[in-house]
């Protein structure tokens, strides 16, 4: 049975553009996706490990604090096991009925896991780039596709995004105000006013940006070739090439004629955007020497 392909990367870095792309080349992520074209049950599942050391997507670091080995000096001796506990945990979800939400009903009538699908499978999130250590627990020969964007196009982006919700839930207070409490039981919950406050600020954003290189910087020196980098500039410059690459990299049977019909509609103008906007062009001066720590010019 074939190892998952597992797709990771900095988020608004274009992990969903190249998901969506393998999956109409054939790869199986899964029948329950958001928009972000995110398995759902594995993003949970994310979700979940980072909850477990107090962190989260936009504060991911503490996740270091459970997958320590419990052999390091300072650290206690019962992270090992909290760490064996997930493995274990996440192995026994993903034969439960609660992974119907990822195979479909079909799939797991005939195939129960997902390590039982004969076919190239896999999922995209971007949690991945710090919760890959528990999941190579689980799959060591799994194949890690990474990918990377400029940091002031994703810091730009994640604070577009964050104003687009403020706004939206500002709306939303006007509209519904004297029914406002009625929403305490899913702000509560964590479904707030905003997605994150450390990206209202493209410093903010782009330190995040920095947090998720140097992380998965440290798993390409140990897996080798077991990962591939895919910058997503160079990507949108020639995509046939690198999608070819890529798709043959996760164990898809295709041809040069495939790939060319699937990125019909990738847009090479979305590389270095930053560079149409003054005010993002004067900040990436300002992080000039960060940047080319990356191999990024500004």
């Amino acid at each position: 049975m074939p190892a998952p392909l597992l797709i990771m990367g900095m988020h608004r870095s274009g992990t969903s553009l190249i998901a969506r792309l393998l999956e109409r080349l054939g790869l199986f992520l899964g029948m329950d996706k958001d928009a972000n074209a995110e398995a759902r049950f594995f993003r949970y599942a994310d979700e979940w490990l980072l909850r477990q050391s107090g962190g989260a997507w936009d504060y991911p670091e503490s996740v270091h604090l459970l997958l320590t080995d419990g052999t390091s000096a300072g650290t206690s001796a019962g992270t090992s096991a909290v760490r064996g506990l997930a493995v274990r945990y996440l192995d026994g979800l993903m034969a439960s009925p609660y992974v119907i939400r990822y195979l479909g009903w079909r799939r797991y009538v005939r195939w129960r896991k997902p390590a039982n699908l004969p076919i190239p499978w896999g999922w995209k999130d971007p949690r991945l780039t710090f919760t890959l250590p528990v999941w190579l627990d689980l799959f060591p020969q799994a194949r890690v596709v990474y990918v990377l964007r400029h940091g002031v196009d994703v810091a730009a982006s994640l604070q577009a995004r964050q104003r687009m919700l403020v706004a939206q839930s500002e709306r939303a207070m006007g509209e519904k105000r004297p029914f406002y409490l009625r929403d305490w039981p899913r702000k509560r919950k964590g479904e707030g006013f905003t997605n994150s406050l450390r990206c209202a600020t493209l410093e903010g954003g782009f330190s995040l940006w920095e947090t998720y290189l140097q992380e998965a910087a440290g798993h390409a020196a140990v897996l080798g070739d077991q990962l591939l980098e895919l910058r997503y500039e160079d990507f949108l410059s020639d995509p046939v090439p690198h999608l070819l690459r890529t798709a043959q990299f996760a164990g898809l049977v295709v041809d040069e004629g495939m790939v060319a019909r699937a990125v019909t509609a990738v847009n090479p103008q979305r590389a270095y955007a930053y560079r149409q906007n003054p005010a993002l062009q004067a900040f990436a001066d300002t992080v000039a020497l960060r940047l080319a720590q990356w191999g990024y010019t500004n």
